[in-house]
């Protein structure tokens, strides 16, 4: 990137339920050009605070996807299998949310199962 660009950073997030949503964070350049995408995230509101269960980025130049371990443990398993690679910044934001629109129940569901919660549990805590 040309040193020469001022980069601003976007933040924006739109509400899949009352207690799930999809957060973006990116930077570009004053032409429109997306250079970064420092998050397109799922976050849940759990517990009464929020937060995030898988997030795609490029922070190391590909894009890839955390996923949180459990409500205990914050650390992040990442991969990038599955995960578009081709295509302009916006494209790869724009996969990336809808791959979590998409999928975001599944996403809480391996979750919660991973916290230890009961079928039950799962079920009330999903929406």
């Amino acid at each position: 990137m040309d040193k020469l660009h001022q980069v601003s950073t976007f933040r924006r997030h739109f509400y899949l339920s009352d207690n799930n949503r999809v957060t973006r964070i990116y930077e570009q350049i004053e032409t429109g050009r997306l250079v970064e995408i420092v998050c397109a995230s799922l976050d849940t509101h759990f517990k009464g605070k929020w937060i995030t269960i898988v997030r795609y980025d490029t922070h190391h130049g590909y894009m890839h996807k955390h996923e949180r371990v459990s409500i205990e443990n914050e650390s992040t398993t990442v991969t990038i299998l599955g995960v578009r690679q081709k295509g302009t910044r916006r494209r790869l934001l724009r996969w990336a949310i809808r791959d979590i629109n998409t999928n975001y129940l599944v996403y809480k569901r391996k979750f919660l199962k991973r916290s230890g919660y009961s079928k039950n549990e799962i079920w009330f805590n999903l929406f």
